[in-house]
């Protein structure tokens, strides 16, 4: 059984004034952008982003998430990047839940685009091996949800060898309580030793 990690308690403001300071700030923040930027997109706030402005490029994507302006997903994938970049700099406000929520909405405007799926099976793979890691509740849920999404990821292109190598270490080395199934590695490995020599060996 999974032993409880320790809950390190720290000073918070008061929640609710959080979605008042955030409306405040990304105010603040936007209202220099049409200065800089004739054109408000996903490609614009990239820019920013390449450029260091994450904080602009933050409030950018969320207006136009706002406006319902997604370019068919792309916002919402973009934003998702933001986040993670906000969050690797050390942005203690930035969850992985946060980049996750951005991935899936990107995922579910466009179900069939390859990158989307690859980058929303990334995010939630790192969430569930710190999950692991750190022996957390949630961990259990969170692995499978990374598989779903390394499932998702073969559905729309099934020559992805790589993760098919990954879906079997993952069912064939886990507990059955955290995704461990040795009959759908099995079948995973059968299909990769009939399509591909080379893999079908590792």
């Amino acid at each position: 059984r999974m032993k409880t990690s320790r809950i390190i308690k720290t000073y918070r403001a008061p929640l609710f004034l959080i979605p008042a300071l955030s409306a405040l700030l990304i105010m603040v923040i936007s209202s220099d952008l049409s200065a800089q930027y004739e054109e408000e997109s996903a490609r614009a706030a990239w820019e920013l982003r390449m450029n260091g402005e994450i904080q602009y490029a933050s409030a950018m994507l969320q207006k136009l998430v706002a406006e319902q302006k997604t370019e068919g997903g792309l916002v919402h994938y973009e934003l998702a990047r933001t986040l993670e970049h906000q969050s690797l700099g050390g942005s203690q406000e930035i969850d992985a839940d946060q980049i996750i929520q951005s991935s899936d909405l990107a995922l579910k405007e466009n179900p069939e685009n390859l990158l989307y799926a690859c980058y929303n099976a990334q995010c939630k793979f790192s969430k569930a091996y710190m999950s692991m890691m750190q022996e957390g509740k949630t961990a259990g849920e969170d692995i499978l949800q990374a598989v779903e999404s390394l499932e998702k990821v073969l559905e729309l292109d099934p020559d992805f060898h790589e993760v098919r190598v990954h879906l079997i270490e993952i069912y064939s080395q886990l507990p059955e309580d955290l995704a461990g199934n040795m009959e759908k590695a099995g079948k995973h490995t059968d299909w990769l030793e009939d399509k591909d020599t080379y893999f079908g060996c590792l």
